[in-house]
């Protein structure tokens, strides 16, 4: 598929928080900030841009990290 829906639960209040895509070397190609509201907040990213590999997908709000494994076939 050309794009990913991700689904973030924040079980607090609002708050910022940025969505960082690595490469498997760790290089940073795609950094969006956001703006968690309370409850769930649905993110669609367009990865047409994306070559086949695997991605690390990470979730900060400057406290707490979060990390996802993404396949792109």
């Amino acid at each position: 598929t050309n794009s990913v829906n991700i689904n973030i639960m924040n079980d607090s209040k609002s708050k910022n928080a940025n969505l960082i895509f690595r490469d498997f070397t760790g290089r940073i190609l795609y950094d969006q900030p956001l703006y968690l509201k309370s409850m769930n907040n649905s993110i669609s990213i367009d990865l047409t841009k994306f070559v086949s590999g695997i991605y690390l997908i990470e979730l900060t709000d400057g406290v707490n990290k979060s990390y996802k494994k993404l396949i792109r076939k």
